[in-house]
């Protein structure tokens, strides 16, 4: 199963693996994707319109191209998610004190 990304992180390759490697997942880049916005909007004004199925008004692009997690640095951010839930199950008390959820 391949993400998405249609804008912003799609602009830097460096935040697109770093996603793509935090979920271990690789991420599709389609063809067209800076008109995404716009084309999204007719869509939906489209479909509130007239009574066209959801596959003849929205069609799946072509895919541009595909990115791959890093395998080294999928292991690194598996490490420190391990180490983060870890840290938080320790200090969960302390977080809900400090909100004033502790009771």
């Amino acid at each position: 199963m391949a993400h998405s990304i249609c804008e912003g992180g799609a602009k830097s390759k460096i935040w697109a693996q770093i996603i793509t490697s935090v979920l271990n997942m690789p991420i599709s880049f389609y063809k067209g994707k800076e008109a995404v916005p716009a084309f999204g909007a007719a869509r939906l004004a489209q479909l509130a319109i007239i009574d066209d199925g959801v596959n003849e008004v929205c069609p799946v692009p072509g895919v541009d191209e595909i990115l791959d997690p890093d395998p080294g640095f999928v292991k690194k951010y598996q490490e420190n998610s391990e180490r983060f839930r870890r840290l938080y199950q320790s200090l969960r008390t302390e977080f809900q004190y400090q909100s004033g959820e502790y009771q």
